[in-house]
Order: structure tokens, then C-alpha cells, then sequence
């Protein structure tokens, strides 16, 4: 059984293996707030990719589409979830009657927990892969309207210890190339607008260097 749109799924954690003498709790490691948002119980998916390297217990680095692959798919409900710090944390599932892992067994290191992008959407947090590809208009003053024609596109996100920034590209005019700026994700220079695919910067040629 497989998820009818495989783009639609996100990877919130991976499995590291079963707890010695808890039945159904997984011991997992996560990147981001995306399994920390999730109420249970909920229908999630677990995924076992076609290759699964020697970094089975590697720490998620963010909520990222999970890999794509012809691995198999099989939907679980999560009945609970505690995240603690470095990125680990354990996972309790409700899997199907008639599932059986990995030819019988039930330890399941390197599998994926993935939910819909829906889910992480509804929970009212902002996550990566919401503001990948938005457009980038100018705005250079409060209450200022912004510019129609978008400047640049957000390409990724980088976090620090005060707060995010957002990688933008420039988008290529004339004989000017594309350049890469840096924009915090902080009010005084970003707004995003999610339903409109758009985050609006103030004084975004003063960030480029």
C-alpha cells in the first residue's frame, strides 16, 4: 500500500530501533518541531526506503521530504510521542494486524515516520518546506506597499543561535547574475504570506554584500 501523492509526504523522524521491554515504542531521532507538533493519535505513514546505508541512527537533520524511493509503505497510527533534546526522542505505534517489518521483524531501525504535509500545516507552525520557493518582493517601509515584481526566491533556511535565516536567490536580469543574500527571519525585515506564496523584506538591497 502506498500513499496516493508520494510529493505530499513529509519525514518527521526516524525510527533507531525498538525499547528493550516496551512493547510498540520506538526510540527515534528528529530534526525540527514537525513530530513535536503532531497531537496523537494520529494516521501517519512509515516508510522503509529501498537502501538504508550504515547511518541508520543518524540525528533527521530538519523536516524534509522523505526520500524518494520504491521502498514500502504502511499506514500507522501514533499514539504518542516525547521529543527530548539532540534530536532523540521515542515514538509509541499502532501498527497493522498484519504487518511483519522486515521479513518478521518488528525492530524497525532506519525506517521513516512520515506524516502529510496537511498535518504539520494545520498545527499553525511555520516549517521548512512551507517557505521553499516563495517569492520575494520588496517592501522598504512599515505600512509601505510592496513591490509587484518579485526580486529574489527563497531557496533554503539556515539556523542560528539568535534567529533563522532565509537563503534567497536573486532572480537573473539583464546582464546581472543571480546572487545568493541572506535575509533574517525576523519582523523587522521579513513578512511571510504563506497563502500567497510570498514573503515580503524590508531594505532587502542593503542585505546584499
Amino acid at each position: 500500500m502506498q500513499p496516493q501523492d508520494l510529493e505530499d509526504l513529509i519525514a518527521v523522524a526516524r525510527l533507531t530501533g525498538g525499547l528493550p521491554g516496551k512493547t510498540s515504542r520506538y526510540g527515534v531521532t528528529v530534526g525540527g518541531d514537525g513530530l513535536a507538533d503532531l497531537k496523537p493519535p494520529i494516521q501517519i505513514w512509515l516508510h522503509r526506503p529501498a537502501y538504508r546505508g550504515n547511518d541508520l541512527k543518524k540525528i533527521l537533520s530538519s523536516v524534509k521530504p522523505h526520500p524518494r524511493s520504491d521502498g514500502f509503505f504502511a499506514p500507522v497510527e501514533l499514539l504518542s510521542r516525547k521529543v527530548r533534546g539532540k534530536g532523540k526522542g521515542e515514538v509509541r505505534l499502532k501498527l497493522p494486524e498484519d504487518f511483519t517489518g522486515d521479513d518478521g521483524d518488528l525492530d524497525l531501525m532506519g525506517w521513516w515516520l512520515c506524516c502529510e504535509r496537511e498535518q504539520l500545516a494545520a498545527t499553525g507552525e511555520v516549517y521548512v518546506f512551507q517557505m521553499i520557493g516563495l517569492a520575494v518582493h520588496r517592501r522598504n517601509g512599515e505600512g509601505e506597499p510592496f513591490e509587484e515584481q518579485p526580486v529574489a526566491t527563497v531557496t533554503g533556511y539556515i539556523e542560528t543561535g539568535a534567529h533563522g535565516l532565509l537563503e534567497t536567490r536573486t532572480l537573473a536580469t539583464g546582464d546581472a547574475e543571480p546572487i545568493e543574500v541572506l535575509v533574517p527571519l525576523v519582523p523587522e525585515y521579513a513578512e511571510l504570506d504563506l497563502p500567497n506564496k510570498r514573503v515580503y523584506v524590508r531594505g532587502f538591497d542593503d542585505l546584499i554584500v
